[in-house]
């Protein structure tokens, strides 16, 4: 069941990002801008010097960037550790969705069985998240947006 985990993580993820970028925004960043600095700060990658002096000299900003990066390595150990459990091949077939498949599926097919769910949920999330007009409901949605 460490797949569902997996899953939650990674759609609060998404959402946390868009959060961000949202914070941003409102700091006065532009739009894609802001998106590209939550998401840099959430995964400690990506930034440039100059978009980074955007970021650290400003106090709010500081204060947002820093509450992604420790949202985003928590994150990262955490989707980490539910993937590589969800394979283990006790888990697979302990796996709450597993057990009324295992007459049908082999046991030792469970972990692949576990494997695809991740696979395909990773797209379908992917897509939700990236679709603009699933996108911009969401941010709509979502509390902090400067709606003036």
């Amino acid at each position: 069941m460490n797949w569902a985990l997996f899953i939650i993580v990674l759609i609060v993820s998404f959402i946390v990002v868009r959060i961000g970028a949202i914070a941003f925004q409102v700091t006065g960043l532009e739009w894609s801008l802001a998106k590209f600095q939550s998401l840099s700060c959430f995964t400690g990658t990506g930034f440039t010097t100059k978009e980074a002096e955007l970021i650290t000299g400003n106090k709010q900003r500081r204060r947002i960037a820093s509450v992604l990066m420790v949202l985003g390595n928590a994150g990262l150990v955490i989707m980490i550790a539910t993937f590589a459990n969800s394979l283990s091949p006790q888990e697979a077939l302990e796996s709450g969705l597993s057990k009324p498949l295992l007459p049908i599926i082999p046991p030792y097919l469970v972990r692949w069985l576990n494997l695809l769910i991740i696979i395909v949920a990773v797209f379908v999330i992917y897509k939700v998240f990236t679709n603009p007009k699933l996108s911009s409901k969401l941010t709509n949605f979502l509390p902090l947006q400067n709606r003036s």
